[in-house]
């Protein structure tokens, strides 16, 4: 069994599909080694969920040209249009969570909490703050969006639609990385199932929801808008761009500017 033959033939020291692409990643390493992670937290963030995010795609693609072959009506109304609008919609309104599962998983923490955190700011409690009576809100022409400010115990929340958002379950899940393996670090094992979670979801919640979550939004809106600009006056660099950083799309796309 010592010798390396016997040993493949026997199915001892085979590596897995997942050893075979890290051994292949690393030696395809550059010189800065933060800045291969940065990416490579990236692509991990949304390799696996490029399936669905092109099946959705082509939805809407097919119904854009059934559309401008006059098959069927643009009614927006009807609820045969509803319907089919809710089969791609649920993937990029529930994008945030899918990502933030994926970020966490990738750092090593629970993706179901990370998945946890993020869904707190995509549920209704949370969307109904924008109508409460001591919430202010201000339209931003340039996105077509709408920013509010809530009054929570006294501290004033920035409150925007998370919906298809991708840097806030990014930016949440590198906050909640540092968070938990410090909890794990102090909590006693024994009860780390119960109170790591516990604690993550008080900490890391508020910090999303005050924080990160505004931080985030005002980086996706500042990209939306200067990519619109250059889409405008140089739509050449603008298609070189998009092409070369796919998650740039999403952003043009949920950053509520015309794509």
């Amino acid at each position: 069994m010592a010798n390396a033959g016997a040993a493949s033939a026997s199915g001892e020291g085979q590596k897995s599909n997942a050893d075979v692409k890290a051994e292949a990643r690393s030696k395809a390493r550059g010189k800065v080694a933060w800045l291969d992670s940065f990416f490579e937290y990236l692509a991990d963030s949304f390799r696996p969920i490029l399936g669905v995010l092109l099946g959705a795609s082509i939805i809407i693609a097919l119904v854009n040209l059934l559309i401008s072959l006059n098959v069927i009506p643009n009614d927006e109304a009807s609820a045969g249009w509803v319907f089919v609008k809710a089969i791609w919609k649920g993937v990029f309104y529930f994008l945030p969570i899918m990502v933030a599962y994926n970020a966490a998983k990738k750092l090593k923490v629970d993706p179901w909490l990370g998945g946890a955190i993020m869904a707190i700011l995509m549920t209704p409690q949370f969307t109904s703050l924008m109508d409460a009576k001591t919430t202010t809100c201000v339209e931003n022409a340039a996105l077509g969006t709408k920013s509010c400010t809530a009054n929570i115990f006294g501290i004033p929340m920035a409150l925007s639609d998370y919906s298809g958002n991708v840097f806030v379950p990014l930016l949440m899940a590198a906050v909640l990385a540092l968070v938990y393996h410090g909890l794990k670090k102090i909590i006693p094992e024994s009860v780390q199932l119960v109170f790591v979670p516990f604690f993550c979801m008080i900490i890391v919640g508020a910090l999303t929801a005050f924080i990160i979550g505004p931080i985030g939004v005002w980086v996706g809106n500042g990209l939306g808008v200067g990519l619109a600009w250059m889409n405008t006056h140089a739509p050449f660099i603008f298609a070189i761009i998009i092409a070369a950083v796919p998650f740039l799309v999403r952003s043009v796309c949920t950053g509520r500017s015309t794509p």
